[in-house]
């Protein structure tokens, strides 16, 4: 059994696994890398389709950011929300069209495009 002195005049007995712990968390500061983040888990979209309803999504929560912060109107933000819903109705039709839950090459430059043109009327921070 190990005992730590915390004081002159106590003795506290202390487990072997409890100083081990102590050491532990005391040494984890040095063995982190500065600005070090876990990475981050699945967010690589595995085909095309999901690459557009990733920007889909992405434009719509910026949308809402923008009107939330002011600089969209609540009607612009509403436009370009349609905008955005007309473009993911158009992707579902697409994919049930081929059947396969895949995009041809002309389908997913149509929507990307459309996809360009609302992203220019979304402001940038």
């Amino acid at each position: 059994m190990a005992y730590i002195n915390f004081s002159f005049e106590k003795v506290v007995p202390m487990k072997k696994n409890g100083l081990l712990l102590i050491l532990l968390f005391a040494a984890a500061p040095a063995f982190a890398s500065p600005g070090a983040t876990a990475p981050p888990v699945n967010t690589k979209p595995k085909n095309p389709a999901q690459l557009v309803s990733q920007r889909i999504f992405q434009q719509m929560s910026q949308v809402q950011r923008e009107v939330k912060a002011g600089k969209l109107t609540k009607e612009q933000g509403a436009g370009l929300e349609a905008q955005l819903k007309t473009i993911r109705s158009q992707q579902v039709a697409d994919l049930k069209q081929n059947g396969n839950h895949q995009l041809t090459q002309a389908q997913i430059s149509q929507l990307n495009s459309q996809l360009d043109g609302t992203s220019r009327n979304i402001p940038i921070h």
